[in-house]
């Protein structure tokens, strides 16, 4: 995991995900991607709020997000 973050703090968390993935290029649907992040949340054990916004989030739920 890097050490310093890679994230967009003005953006959500379902938008950082997709940015990351390429999705914010090809027709971005942010229930879509709230849905993937909750998925993906639950399939690895990472809770995490898929709309709120990075710049709000204590630095745990950043670093979850990173790893995500």
């Amino acid at each position: 995991i890097f050490q310093s973050y890679a994230l967009w703090p003005h953006m959500t968390v379902a938008e950082n995900i997709s940015v990351g993935r390429g999705g914010m290029w090809s027709g971005f649907d942010p229930v879509r991607a709230a849905e993937q992040v909750r998925r993906l949340a639950a399939d690895t054990g990472l809770s995490i709020d898929a709309e709120a916004r990075v710049a709000d989030l204590p630095v745990g739920a950043q670093q979850r997000l990173e790893i995500l």
